[in-house]
């Protein structure tokens, strides 16, 4: 759902939809994707960060993400 919000450029839904997402499965690379690009949307952008360097620790393979990084 964070994804639809985000396309929508519904940032605060988009950021409670991404935090569900990882309280949910914390171990989830594309649920700290999600949530470092709605946080950005919010334009807080230390936390994206944040959670863009976990993502890419979780998954130091995905080329996505570390063009992201």
């Amino acid at each position: 759902m964070s994804l639809v919000f985000f396309k929508r450029d519904m940032p605060k839904d988009s950021l409670k939809s991404a935090k569900e997402a990882v309280a949910i499965d914390d171990t989830s690379s594309k649920a700290h994707y999600r949530l470092s690009a709605a946080f950005k949307l919010n334009n807080d952008f230390e936390p994206a960060k944040e959670h863009l360097a976990l993502a890419v620790k979780l998954e130091p393979g995905s080329k996505k993400l570390r063009q992201e990084y």
